[in-house]
This record gives C-alpha cells, structure tokens and sequence, in this order.
C-alpha cells in the first residue's frame, strides 16, 4: 500500500510539473512571438509598456490619460535646462517643457534615476503652424532608453515629455540642451576667433559677406565640420585657394577658401575632423597687419551651386547660428 501512495504522490508531482513547463514554455512562446512581430511592427515604447501591462488596466488607463493632457500644459524653457526631483507612486507624474529650435541645432534630452532605474519615456512633438494648440508626434525614446537625440530639421517650437512608468518611486534628474550638428572648422580655435559675421558689408556696402571669418596664425589646419566627400578644390577669384565639402548627410556644401595651402584632393571622403588644409589669406584684397589670417566657410543649397553667386542665405545663418554658439564658452552675437 505505501508503494502504491508513493507511486500516486510520484504521478502527481510529474502531472503537475509538465502543467507548470508547459505553462512556462507558453509564456516564452509569447514572448518570443512579441520580439519576432516587433522587428516587423517597431512598436512603440509606449505601445510596449501597454502590452505587458495587463495586471490593472484601470491603473494603465489614468496613466495614459496623464500623458494625452500633458499636451496641452507645458512650461517654456532655454536650453541648457537642469531640473532634478523625485517621482513619487501612487502619483501620476509626467514633466512637459516646450522649446524653441531652428535647423543646424541637435536637441539631447537625458534623465538619470536612482539604482531602481524605473522605466522613463521620452516623447518629442512638434507644434502645427496651423495652430497653437496642436502638436505632430515626432519621435520616442525606444524601450528602455534614458534620452533621446533630434537633429532639427525645421523651425518651431518643440514639446518634450518625460513620464516614469506606473508607481514609480526614485530620484531623478533631467538636462535638456542642444548642440550644433556642424563642428568648429579650424583646429583649437572658437568663438573668440571668428571676427566677421555673415550679413556684414563689403566694398563699402556694395556687397554682404555671405559667410563667417576665423582668424588663426597662418598654417593653423582647416578641418572638416562634418563627415562627407571633397567636391573640388581650386585657386580661383575671390576665395583664393578653396576646398568644397559635400555634407552627403544633410545635402548642404560648404566652402572653404583664402586657404594658405590645399591637403584634400576631390572625391576624397573625410570625417569630422579631418584636415582639408591649412589658415591662409589667399586673394584678400588688402594684406593683414598681423600674423592672424581668416578661414572662411558657407553652407548653400547643394543642388545649385554657382560661384560667386550664393542662394538662399537663411539656411547659411541658422547653421552658423547655431555653430558660432555651440563652439565655444562664451555666445557670438550674430547681426
């Protein structure tokens, strides 16, 4: 008889293990079903969250609604913007900021919490130029994630959101701030050594100087302020010797001229920071009284290029804009 107890207990242990390994093995299977849909779907990070969040609807419900309202109730900030606090559950938490952005400027927005490290989403919007109270979704944190990068593309104002996932409870710090998405184009040199701004007169008013001067001593490198290709290079009219670089990534050219001496050669692909040549003072139509020469560099619609005619000028502005005062510690006022 205890043989027989034993067998039974023995049976319905096993029973019970292939339920509990056949349960498992279901919950895997769905999971793995998830991430194979997901290379397909590239569900949001939200609409990830609202999927594994099944146990209290009602709860996922109001934490939804927090964020949908949060669209419409925002403070203005100036970048660089620091902000530190503590998300505290049962609270239905979300921080919302609007921003002001123009082309050449890269948003970066980071939020750091305590070890827990609660799920935080990241939701960038763009507001509609048909209204003030309407806004485009333009791009999320992925799953997970802890900031999110935007290179601006067009003008206007921006909303940020950041909201911690259901009962969250940690310290936490956010920074917002944007960088150029072009490089200073001379080698150890910033702000203090651009001396000519874009829109300044020439031959006594005749003409505007459609580009920004960097003085450095004669010989100082030229570098690439961003990655791309060599278009040509030559010593010709007002630029002396020159170098174009077609940034293949944003469809601009610029130009580099009154170069001492040439390093690219066409067709070359080069990364940021790569030499093109070197401070010179090329065709300048009076010698300097010191040693300090200028580099000269421009962006223009690279469909249309024809020297010396230059076109659309507000792309130009905006880029430098946002280069002159990213560069270096102190802003330049552009005029």
């Amino acid at each position: 008889m205890a043989q027989f107890l034993h067998f039974k207990g023995v049976r319905n242990f096993v029973t019970h293990f292939t339920a509990l390994l056949a349960l498992f093995s279901l919950v895997i299977s769905c999971s793995k079903m998830n991430k194979a849909r997901d290379l397909f779907t590239t569900p949001t990070a939200r609409e990830q969250y609202e999927r594994d969040f099944d146990s209290d609807p009602a709860a996922y419900g109001q934490w939804k609604k927090t964020f949908e309202n949060a669209l419409f109730d925002s403070i203005t900030v100036t970048p660089p913007y620091f902000e530190a606090g503590k998300f505290t559950a049962p609270k239905n938490q979300i921080y919302t900021y609007n921003i002001s952005l123009n082309p050449g400027e890269q948003l970066r927005t980071q939020v750091q919490t305590d070890s827990l490290n609660p799920l935080v989403f990241i939701d960038l919007y763009r507001q509609k130029t048909d209204s003030v109270a309407s806004y485009e979704h333009v791009k999320s944190a992925d799953f997970g994630d802890t900031e999110i990068q935007f290179e601006t593309e067009q003008p206007g104002i921006y909303k940020i959101l950041l909201q911690p996932e259901i009962n969250s409870t940690s310290a936490f710090s956010i920074k917002i701030f944007t960088e150029p998405v072009y490089s200073f184009p001379v080698a150890n040199r910033g702000n203090t050594a651009v001396q000519s701004m874009w829109g300044a007169t020439r031959d006594g008013g005749r003409r505007s100087h459609e580009g920004i001067d960097i003085f450095a001593p004669r010989g100082t490198p030229v570098v690439a302020a961003t990655s791309g290709r060599v278009s040509s290079t030559g010593n010709k009219g007002l630029g002396g010797k020159q170098v174009w670089l077609r940034d293949t990534k944003r469809g601009n050219s610029l130009y580099y001229a009154h170069l001492d001496s040439i390093i690219a050669r066409p067709g070359m692909r080069v990364k940021v920071g790569d030499t093109l040549g070197l401070v010179g003072n090329t065709a300048m139509h009076a010698p300097l009284r010191r040693t300090c020469i200028s580099a000269f560099i421009k962006a223009i619609e690279a469909h249309r290029i024809h020297y010396p005619t230059f076109l659309n000028p507000r792309l130009p502005t905006n880029l430098f804009r946002s280069l002159i005062r990213h560069s270096c510690g102190q802003p330049v006022r552009l005029t």
